[in-house]
């Protein structure tokens, strides 16, 4: 299961996980927890609504690896941890 947690003003939480609709695949090799600028994101989270795949990639303090899949192209976005 994948929880993805938004806190801010106020706090958002989406768990994904393995076999639902809105998850292809699911791979977690370990458990991890890392943070990330939401201000350097959401620019980037729009490209979900025209990419025929979106891939996230993580670990425990490492970068935040996005790749997004359209058409014949290749976006990809990586975004270093919060340092807490």
């Amino acid at each position: 299961t994948l929880y993805l947690r938004g806190r801010g003003v106020t706090v958002t939480e989406t768990k994904l996980k393995a076999g639902s609709p809105a998850s292809s695949s699911l791979i977690v090799k370990q458990p991890s927890k890392s943070c990330y600028q939401i201000s350097y994101l959401k620019p980037v989270v729009g490209l979900t609504k025209i990419a025929e795949l979106a891939i996230l990639r993580y670990s425990s303090d490492a970068p935040l690896n996005l790749e997004f899949r359209v058409g014949d192209g290749v976006i990809r976005y990586l975004l270093a941890p919060t340092i807490m």
